[in-house]
C-alpha cells in the first residue's frame, strides 16, 4: 500500500510540470512583408489592459528581412494614431543620413509628441531580444539589446495619452506604409518599468516569462492569440508564419547560430 500512495504522489508533481512545458513551446514566428503592409492589431474597443497611461515595457524578438534604407522608417510597436490626436506612444527603427537608429515618440495630450532617438545598428537576417521600458516618472525610455542596456533616451513625457486608436505590431496609424519589414517573435507587454535584472532574464530564460505585471504574451505560434490574456490580435493584409523561430524551448535559450551579443 505504501508504494501505491508514493506512485500516486509521483504523478501528482510530474503532471503540472509536462503542461506548463507544452504551454510554454515556441514552434513559429510571424513574417511581415512591408510591401504588402502586413502587421498586427487589435482595436481599442476589444482590448484589456493595453491602454498604458504610465510605466510600461514592451519586450519582443525581432529579425529584420532588409534593414531601412535611408530615410526610411519601421515602426516596430505602439498606440499611436495621428488622425484625431489620438498619438500615445510608438516606437521604430529607422535609417537616418546613414545612421541607423532607433526612434521613440509620446504624447502626454494626444497632440503634441516628445520623441529621441539612440543609435544603434541592427543587422538583416539576426534575432535580436528587444526591450522598451518607459519610466514615467523620469520621463525616460531604457533600450536593451539581447538583455544589455545599450542606452537611454531622455527628454520625454511623464504621461502617456490614453488614446482610442489600436495597438499595433509592425507598424502604426492602421498601416500607412511605414511597417516594418522582418519577423517578430514571444512579444510580452508589461504593465511596468523592468529594470536590467528583469530584462536580462526575459533574455536567457525566454521559455517561461515572468508573469508579475504581464499584460499579454504574443508567442505567434500560428496564431495571433493572447497566451496571458484576452488580446487576440487581429491578422492584417495576411501577415505569414514561419518556422524560424527565435529560440526553442527544448534548450530554452535562443538560437545560438544567428545571435549577436553586445558587450
Amino acid at each position: 500500500m505504501k508504494r501505491l500512495v508514493a506512485t500516486f504522489l509521483l504523478a501528482v508533481v510530474i503532471v503540472p510540470h509536462v503542461l506548463f512545458a507544452a504551454e510554454a513551446t515556441n514552434s513559429h514566428s510571424t513574417a511581415l512583408a512591408r510591401a504588402s503592409i502586413q502587421y498586427w492589431s487589435i482595436t481599442d474597443a476589444s482590448q484589456s489592459g493595453l491602454d498604458y497611461t504610465s510605466d510600461h515595457t514592451e519586450v519582443f524578438w525581432l529579425k529584420l528581412t532588409t534593414a531601412p534604407g535611408s530615410g526610411v522608417e519601421y515602426f516596430l510597436n505602439g498606440k499611436y494614431s495621428s488622425g484625431g490626436n489620438q498619438r500615445s506612444w510608438t516606437y521604430t527603427y529607422e535609417d537616418s543620413g546613414g545612421t541607423k537608429q532607433f526612434h521613440v515618440r509620446t504624447s502626454a495630450n494626444g497632440s503634441t509628441v516628445s520623441e529621441g532617438t539612440l543609435a544603434t545598428t541592427l543587422n538583416a537576417s539576426t534575432w535580436y531580444h528587444l526591450a522598451f521600458a518607459y519610466d514615467a516618472s523620469a520621463g525616460d525610455i531604457e533600450v536593451f539589446v539581447n538583455g544589455s542596456s545599450v542606452g537611454t533616451i531622455t527628454g520625454l513625457n511623464n504621461s502617456l495619452f490614453n488614446s482610442s486608436g489600436a495597438f499595433e505590431i509592425g507598424t502604426f496609424n492602421n498601416g500607412d506604409g511605414n511597417s516594418t519589414n522582418g519577423q517578430f517573435d514571444s512579444y510580452l507587454s508589461y504593465a511596468a518599468d523592468l529594470d536590467s535584472t528583469q530584462v536580462a532574464a526575459l533574455y536567457t530564460t525566454p521559455c517561461n516569462p515572468s508573469t508579475t505585471n504581464l499584460t499579454s504574451w504574443w508567442q505567434f505560434n500560428n496564431n495571433g492569440d493572447d497566451s496571458q490574456g484576452s488580446n487576440d490580435l487581429t491578422n492584417n493584409n495576411s501577415a505569414t508564419f514561419t518556422t524560424d523561430a527565435a529560440y526553442t524551448c527544448a534548450s530554452a535559450a535562443p538560437n545560438p547560430a544567428d545571435v549577436i551579443f553586445f558587450d
